[in-house]
């Protein structure tokens, strides 16, 4: 499985061609205000690196928020022109369960709840929470406990603590460079373009 992974929902614009899992090449970018100039060439670039083409893809895939509403629409409709072209399926991801289980790759936690949390601006973030730890046999295995929405800042500070008051928390900003082990079933067909102002 070849996949081309576009985000560019946050202020980190990060691009990426995988195979089964591992980054063949990839390239990012944190000036947001340019995401919409930078997308198309560093994609160009990480073909050339790949020695690949738009045909070689088996999947093409988006984040769909939440984040920036320009951004998110870079981002869909360059995977969805792209897909289009190849004659290709397009899927998206979700930004913070992406974040997530980033955020668990990194650090290998073996438990503990993962907090992804992206900027919404006047002191709100995007965030869910998800608790990690070993179900069914999967070590890795990421369960959504709390759904994704915006939120002011101090009053998610305050529902965790009360809520959560003994379990490791674990932080998790965007940063660039989240693709590795991005596999098909952590996907889903783009039906909807997030819309903004809330999730």
């Amino acid at each position: 499985m070849t996949i081309l992974a576009v985000d560019s929902s946050t202020n980190i614009l990060d691009c990426a061609i995988l195979r089964d899992g591992a980054v063949v090449s990839d390239g990012w970018s944190d000036d947001e205000r340019t995401h919409s100039e930078r997308v198309m060439p560093m994609v160009s670039r990480i073909f050339r690196e790949a020695d690949m083409t738009p045909r070689d893809i088996d999947v093409f895939v988006a984040t769909t928020g939440p984040g920036s509403y320009t951004g998110v629409r870079i981002g869909v409709a360059t995977v969805l022109g792209l897909a289009y072209g190849a004659g290709k399926r397009a899927m998206g991801v979700s930004t913070l369960e992406l974040m997530a289980k980033a955020q668990a790759r990194r650090n290998s936690l073996k438990n503990g709840i993962i907090l992804p949390i992206i900027d919404a601006r006047r002191g709100a973030v995007f965030t869910s929470a998800y608790r990690l730890g070993n179900i069914n046999g999967d070590s890795e295995k990421l369960t959504e406990i709390e759904a994704p929405r915006r939120i002011d800042l101090e009053e998610w500070r305050i529902r965790l603590s009360e809520s959560y008051p003994t379990e490791p928390l674990q932080w998790a900003e965007p940063s660039s460079q989240k693709w590795a082990g991005l596999n098909e079933r952590d996907l889903r067909e783009i039906k909807l373009i997030y819309l903004g102002g809330s999730v």
